[in-house]
């Protein structure tokens, strides 16, 4: 500090300056497309935004979040989407991770790459995919179900099932991504560990729960953590598959903020929501990412 006090800014600017000039873009662009979005977002949950001008309404649009009724409709169906695909993505992804790493299955990487396809996949192709598969008279879905001797479903119609093919498709999307994190974890194991085991006579069930799962620990805690995370922004699934139908039994609080705020232009209003469900985020993930810190110490 004394040496850049001594020398003044001035000198290391001129020393540094092509430095400085290569990686002054990404913070232009940072600064432009980042940091100033995200304090007018702020500004703009505290005004009553209208394309003519914006009034300085205090908490007025919290106030009104909370007398909401379709808003916390759309937290019970964000959390009922959040206790069912996240522990279920994580479970199926635990379960696919320990299978391809065993060397008796043939073709693993070949599995490996269709499981991880839905990932790399766009959002909005596999929702059209999804639609025409679980459409309520033509779909193939109902039409194996009706070959079974099986009811068919509304899957359009029935707010009971239609939340169904919104877990369908975000489990099925990111099981992948979870499993090929998971795989890595597992290959990252000391072999040894399982032989030491084996040679006190240990099997595969208590290497599971006293050598894999412990081991694992950090990396099931991350999934879960953007398992978390992806939940409460989930919106291309519902937006493409229901467009928040049939009445308010898809609505999820990305879907709501996009509403108010693309749809109904209300600015303000929207900027409220959405920092209404960045607080709730932050108040589910970082309990996990306090626990998965301590964990891996």
């Amino acid at each position: 500090m004394n040496t850049l006090h001594k020398k003044g800014f001035m000198f290391y600017l001129k020393k540094y300056g092509n430095n400085y000039l290569f990686v002054a873009p990404f913070f232009i662009l940072f600064a432009i497309f980042g940091i100033y979005p995200m304090f007018y977002s702020l500004y703009l949950s505290f005004v009553n935004w209208t394309p003519t001008q914006m009034t300085f309404i205090g908490m007025g649009n919290f106030q009104r979040i909370m007398e909401d009724e379709v808003w916390w409709i759309s937290v019970k169906n964000t959390f009922y989407l959040l206790l069912i695909n996240v522990p279920l993505m994580t479970i199926l992804a635990i379960i696919f991770a320990y299978m391809f790493n065993e060397n008796f299955i043939k073709g693993r990487r070949a599995f490996q790459l269709i499981y991880l396809l839905p990932y790399v996949t766009s959002t909005v192709a596999i929702a059209i995919v999804f639609r025409v598969l679980f459409d309520d008279s033509n779909g193939m879905i109902n039409a194996a179900l009706t070959n079974l001797g099986l009811p068919a479903v509304g899957w359009f119609r029935s707010e009971s099932a239609s939340m169904w093919t919104v877990n369908i498709l975000i489990i099925w999307q990111w099981v992948g991504y979870n499993m090929l994190l998971l795989l890595g974890g597992l290959q990252s194991i000391d072999t040894t560990l399982y032989e030491a085991a084996y040679v006190d006579g240990s099997n595969r069930i208590k290497n599971l729960y006293y050598i894999t799962i412990p081991h694992l620990r950090p990396v099931i805690w991350f999934c879960l953590i953007m398992s978390t995370m992806g939940t409460f922004n989930a919106i291309v699934p519902v937006l493409i598959l229901h467009n928040g139908g049939p009445g308010y039994s898809t609505h999820v609080m990305a879907f709501w903020q996009y509403r108010q705020t693309f749809q109904n232009f209300r600015l303000g209003y929207g900027a409220a929501l959405g920092l209404m469900i960045l607080i709730i985020t932050l108040i589910f993930t970082i309990p996990q990412v306090v626990k998965a810190i301590k964990t891996e110490d």
